[in-house]
């Protein structure tokens, strides 16, 4: 991902210091699941946010009043915005996670799209009620699609980040989900040493790291 654009400009926009940064509401269940990785992407841009957090129990009645249906919604200035990747990149805008290379944003979004489409795989497989599919399935998605695409990733990156040495706000994107991935299985990561570097640096991205000193707690696990 490196590699095909290396010689263009790496450096993130920067938000005005003139401008208004408008109120965020983040709303989601009391869990990490798609809300983590977008409380990633507004800590790495130093932008501070409410949330609204409910249970499974309370979601039937809340459901209605979502524009789609779904969850995560973000509230800006108590508009509503919906959908985890418009979301994220709107967050990352605000944030000034985005190359000012039309392109180096553009393989971003493919790679971001792609972890977005395992993730709901992922979380499929684990709701998954019949126990012989559920192994069936978690054994494909750990054994053959996600060495697919990881290895595909490794071999394309040749900077520290996706496509630069300097974070957008899909690597903070993919940062939170192969962290989440090597905490369940960390063999796996562990086979791609530029993936785990890039894992490891969005750690270290002083937003993030602030943010996970003190951790929130949730009452749903996933």
């Amino acid at each position: 991902m490196g590699s095909v654009c290396s010689s263009r400009s790496s450096a993130p926009v920067e938000a005005s210091p003139t401008t208004k940064m408008p109120s965020l509401k983040l709303v989601y269940f009391d869990g990490k699941g798609r809300g983590e990785p977008i409380r990633w992407i507004l800590a790495a841009g130093g932008q501070a946010f409410e949330q609204e957090k409910f249970g499974f129990e309370e979601w039937p009645a809340k459901k209605p009043t979502t524009p789609y249906g779904s969850v995560p919604l973000l509230e800006v200035d108590g508009e509503p915005l919906c959908q985890t990747l418009a979301i994220a990149r709107y967050a990352g805008t605000i944030g000034g996670l985005v190359s000012t290379d039309p392109f180096k944003n553009a393989l971003g979004d493919e790679a971001a799209d792609t972890m977005a489409e395992l993730c709901s795989t992922f979380f499929s497989t684990m709701f998954e009620k019949d126990a012989e599919k559920k192994a069936a399935d978690e054994k494909k998605l750990f054994e053959e699609t996600m060495p697919k695409i990881f290895g595909l990733w490794e071999s394309r990156m040749s900077t520290k980040f996706l496509t630069a040495d300097k974070p957008i706000w899909q690597d903070v994107f993919l940062g939170h989900w192969l962290s989440r991935f090597a905490e369940i299985n960390p063999q796996l990561i562990a086979k791609y040493p530029k993936l785990t570097a890039l894992k490891d640096a969005v750690l270290q991205i002083d937003g993030v790291k602030k943010y996970l000193a003190n951790p929130p707690t949730y009452s749903i696990p996933l």
